[in-house]
């Protein structure tokens, strides 16, 4: 199953549909708070098949939801030092859309390191209790 996550300025949180190997929808998850005319919108256009997705995103962001396993996490960050325990815990308490969010800007903390001598690594736990990935890496 692909997953693809939509969010927008237009609405908090997001949307996430899920459609089999043909493009034809099996999922839908709304953890929107999405306005009466949103839901009138979505009622009239609902996206059946996977193709015109990138047609109801105007404003938003449409994504597509890789791997977000703890294990995959875990190879991504590559720093396994720490309670592997406590930062499994501290994942799967993440919504998905968080989730992506960290894998996203994962590369821009490692570049962000490897710039700025003298800052270690956080272990993985910390980086996600402390919601690191929220900072602003350059």
């Amino acid at each position: 199953m692909r997953k693809y996550l939509i969010t927008s300025p237009e609405f908090t949180g997001e949307l996430i549909f899920g459609y089999d190997s043909e493009g034809i929808l099996k999922y839908y998850e709304n953890n929107a708070e999405l306005k009466i005319e949103h839901l009138r919108w979505l009622h009239r256009h609902f996206p059946v098949v996977d193709s015109v997705l990138p047609d109801i995103v105007k404003k938003g962001k449409l994504q597509e939801i890789t791997d977000l396993s703890f294990d995959n996490f875990w190879v991504e960050y590559n720093f396994k030092v720490g309670n592997k325990q406590m930062a499994e815990k501290l994942w799967y308490k993440l919504s998905e859309a968080e989730r992506i969010n960290i894998l996203e800007h994962l590369p821009k903390y490692r570049y962000y390191l490897k710039t700025h001598q003298g800052l270690m690594q956080a272990y993985a736990s910390t980086f996600l209790n402390q919601r690191r990935w929220e900072n602003e890496y350059k």
